[in-house]
């Protein structure tokens, strides 16, 4: 996809959508829709693949809570803090990612959501 290495951006956008919506109703159908509004891709070149090149994904890579890699703070489209943590966990906060993969419960998720 292009999308992952050709187009710059400065901006991080995630939406949630079920499995085989079509893309059409994307909009409607996600659970959760947030981005960022710190220039965050920017500071690590630009796009997906820069940033990833970077911090490749890797289970218990890094020290909690000293080595977790970049965060940002994210802004809510549509859910809250509190949908976060109803579908990651108890000890799950809103507000930032984080791109290492750490947590209590070792959870093999590639964005963590907590507060700093």
């Amino acid at each position: 996809n292009p999308g992952y290495y050709d187009i710059t951006a400065s901006d991080l956008s995630v939406w949630h959508v079920p499995n085989d919506t079509p893309v059409r109703n994307w909009k409607d159908a996600a659970i959760l829709r947030y981005h960022t509004e710190t220039n965050f891709l920017q500071r690590y070149g630009g796009n997906l693949c820069q940033l990833f090149k970077q911090y490749p994904v890797e289970y218990n890579k890094g020290k909690c809570p000293g080595d977790n890699g970049p965060s940002s703070p994210i802004s809510y489209d549509f859910g809250n803090a509190e949908k976060i943590k109803s579908f990651y966990g108890p000890h799950t906060h809103g507000l930032f990612w984080r791109w290492r993969i750490l947590s209590r419960e070792f959870a093999k998720a590639v964005w963590r959501f907590h507060s700093i």
